[in-house]
């Protein structure tokens, strides 16, 4: 069972309001440490008290304005989908919220040309080689994303 989509705003608040209270546990000692990891374990924790909170209590549908709308769609006979996929898909949808989120409170801390190359390398898929020639850069002045950062870089100087 998913959360309603009315209730994912107030989800998210509760996964930010998590995050804001526990950045200071965040730990990424092992390799296998990630933000990504941590970040899911919290979204899935607070979908399941989520959860269990609501288990029971009926789902409110919007009346009858809702009613002779989903009267209208057509019937679909594919089989529903199991929780775990509902779960899932919702962790997933949480996650990509807190995301794009956490990507417009650091924006304000890059000029201007340095994030759009950084969306252009690291959301775009494209070559820094490409989004330097796009923004006229300098060729070294775009560098490629390196998952866990200057660490792991550091450790794999042949990435990029």
């Amino acid at each position: 069972m998913g959360a309603p989509s009315q209730e994912i705003t107030d989800l998210s608040q509760d996964v930010f309001q998590t995050v804001a209270k526990s950045i200071g546990s965040f730990s990424n000692q092992k390799a296998t440490d990630t933000f990504r990891g941590w970040l899911r374990t919290i979204t899935r924790s607070r979908v399941v008290d989520w959860q269990r909170r609501n288990r029971g209590k009926p789902i409110a549908t919007g009346g009858t304005t809702a009613q002779a709308f989903f009267a209208k769609q057509p019937f679909e006979s594919a089989s529903p989908k199991s929780a775990d996929e509902d779960q899932l898909a919702m962790e997933n949808l949480l996650t990509q919220q807190m995301y794009v989120r956490a990507l417009k409170i650091i924006q304000r801390h890059f000029q201007e040309t340095t994030w759009r190359a950084f969306c252009r390398v690291v959301i775009d898929g494209l070559s820094p080689q490409e989004v330097a020639e796009e923004l006229e850069m300098q060729p070294g002045a775009v560098h490629p994303w390196h998952p866990g950062g200057r660490k792991a870089h550091e450790q794999h100087p042949g990435w990029g």
